[in-house]
């Protein structure tokens, strides 16, 4: 799998895995930042 933000790569690590017990699993990007 493959992942760009304005033409920057990323990675696994620029996401926030969630639980919500609504929508599930969710992730957010950038989460830290």
């Amino acid at each position: 799998m493959n992942c760009a933000y304005n033409t920057e790569g990323c990675n696994i690590s620029d996401f926030m895995q969630t639980y919500d017990p609504q929508f599930g699993l969710c992730y957010t990007f950038n989460y830290d930042e």
